[in-house]
């Protein structure tokens, strides 16, 4: 038997095995611990490359087989919102050598802003984001308010105006003076709440938390790298379509009891926890979705991901 056939037999059986034990809600293991000897495939690598007797190299194919196996089951067990070096509590949080956002003293070095034309009924938001932890909660009376440790320019924040409506672009991706230094890699966003809001989001590899319990957000579309994401919606307008399109993430999502919630997730090896939904082939609702009128659309998909709907 070629070795090949080995390696990937003995990698779909042992991935097959973890999805049916998880299936069956038997699994309860963080293997988490694993990433840290990801080196060890380029060793197996090395290894297969050397002329070794036929019967080794069999055994050396079945454990990469099953190694790899266990490398992606990590991936899909990984506490994301833990392990993720910049964590947005850390950034953020009640520390005491932590910049204060509400502390007039430590003012982040530079402010963004646009004034809000009495006009605008409705903006648009598309967020640029790579490596660092960014916070979008709290209101503002401008359209948008934006807080940085970094030297950001007005080119970062561009604003056009049609009639009743503005489309606002923040660029938010790494440049020279973020690379420097890991503690300007983070930034605080404000928002009118009188403006209804459509947000887009293009997210590298970063921590984003999203309070958007207080504003008008009637469209939310996120695609992410490996990121951490936490949004929490609210329910002030009566229909809100959330789209999330994440590569190897972890995603959080806080929706009010009140508000009937529908989601269709067709991801693959990914991680689902949608705790008092109940599921209909690959559609999940709430209870009260038909009879609330407010409603929540949420359509999700990734590669190895982690997703959980709560509700609050």
């Amino acid at each position: 038997m070629k070795t090949s056939h080995i390696f990937w037999g003995t990698f779909f059986i042992c991935l097959g095995l973890f999805f049916l034990v998880n299936q069956l809600g038997l699994w309860h293991f963080d293997l988490s611990f694993i990433l840290n000897f990801w080196p060890i495939i380029f060793v197996l690598w090395g290894i297969s490359l050397l002329k070794i007797p036929g019967f080794a190299k069999k055994i050396l194919a079945s454990f990469s087989g099953l190694f790899l196996a266990i490398v992606i089951v990590s991936l899909i067990t990984f506490k994301w919102d833990y392990n993720v070096n910049f964590n947005i509590h850390k950034l953020f949080g009640n520390h005491k050598n932590d910049y204060s956002l509400n502390d007039t003293t430590n003012k982040f070095e530079k402010m963004l802003s646009h004034q809000l034309d009495s006009n605008i009924t409705i903006a648009s938001l598309s967020l640029d984001a790579s490596a660092g932890g960014f916070l979008l909660k709290d209101t503002c009376s401008d359209l948008i308010q934006v807080y940085t440790f970094s030297q950001l320019s007005s080119s970062n924040l561009n604003v056009s105006n049609y009639n009743d409506s503005s489309a606002v672009s923040l660029d938010l991706t790494l440049d020279n003076i973020w690379k420097k230094n890991k503690e300007k890699r983070r930034a605080n966003i404000m928002l009118n709440p009188k403006t209804i809001w459509n947000l887009n989001f293009d997210l590298g590899a970063c921590t984003f938390e999203g309070d958007l319990s207080n504003y008008k957000v009637e469209d939310l579309n996120i695609d992410g790298g490996a990121s951490s994401i936490e949004i929490k919606l609210g329910q002030i307008v009566n229909e809100t379509n959330v789209n999330v399109d994440v590569g190897a993430s972890s995603v959080k999502i806080q929706i009010p009891v009140g508000s009937g919630c529908e989601i269709i997730s067709n991801t693959g090896l990914c991680n689902k926890n949608f705790h008092g939904f109940q599921k209909i082939n690959d559609t999940w609702r709430t209870e009260n979705f038909y009879k609330s009128d407010k409603k929540i659309h949420i359509d999700l998909s990734g590669g190895v991901s982690s997703f959980e709907v709560t509700r609050y």
